[in-house]
């Protein structure tokens, strides 16, 4: 039971980094600030169960896509690396106030529904980084059934976990802004960039490692 808790909390913690949902949520609020928030929690709802559907299905499917396409998982590190850098960069080097950046435009004549997949929850919240961490999951399954059976389930609460906190840190998301006020907010957003940024460059080193590997022992 000790080893179960503790490889679902390893998961856990891995997907949190990537999906940063307590990050997220401040974008979140910058680009859906004008809805009701009545309209913004059904929103956060969309999103959650989106993020809980796509992490699912990179999870159990992911693999035999990437296999379908003749694409490595290696190659999937460094794309999803890069992508996951350039989104840090842009928050990174957005205006002095996110929240009167040009984040908000991107709700501008769009409807709630519309907004709940693009851009909400990808790429905002479920990216490339998160895919790779999810397909990485499947790929360290155990080769025993019974075991592989176990590790599948430990991973889909970990998924299940992370969709839960997404969509608890976006509906309350207009309560922590408030909270910690622009300046915080600023903060904030600032190392959830940083650290993204950090992600990013993580993932792009992990896969290119095994490709100059695989060159050098080519």
């Amino acid at each position: 039971m000790s080893n179960i808790l503790s490889v679902l909390s390893v998961q856990y913690t891995a997907l949190f980094a990537i999906v940063n949902p307590l990050g997220g949520a401040f974008v979140f609020f910058a680009i859906t600030r004008a809805l009701p928030p009545s309209e913004r929690e059904r929103l956060a709802g969309r999103v959650g169960l989106y993020t809980w559907i796509t992490l699912l299905v990179a999870l159990f499917g992911g693999l035999y896509l990437l296999k379908f396409f003749g694409i490595t998982l290696p190659v999937l590190r460094v794309a999803g690396g890069i992508i996951v850098t350039l989104t840090a960069w842009q928050v990174l080097t957005t205006s002095d106030d996110p929240m009167e950046s040009s984040l908000p435009r991107l709700a501008e004549d769009r409807t709630a529904a519309n907004l709940a997949f693009y851009p909400l929850t990808m790429p905002l919240t479920v990216g490339p980084g998160s895919i790779s961490v999810a397909i990485t999951l499947a790929t360290e399954a155990p080769s025993l059934l019974q075991e592989r059976l176990v590790a599948a389930g430990i991973s889909a609460l970990a998924v299940t976990l992370i969709a839960i906190t997404t969509y608890l840190c976006y509906r309350y998301a207009g309560r922590l802004t408030r909270l910690l006020g622009a300046t915080g907010t600023n903060i904030i957003v600032r190392v959830s960039g940083f650290l993204l940024f950090c992600i990013g460059i993580q993932i792009f080193w992990l896969g290119a490692r095994e490709l100059l590997l695989s060159i050098i022992h080519s």
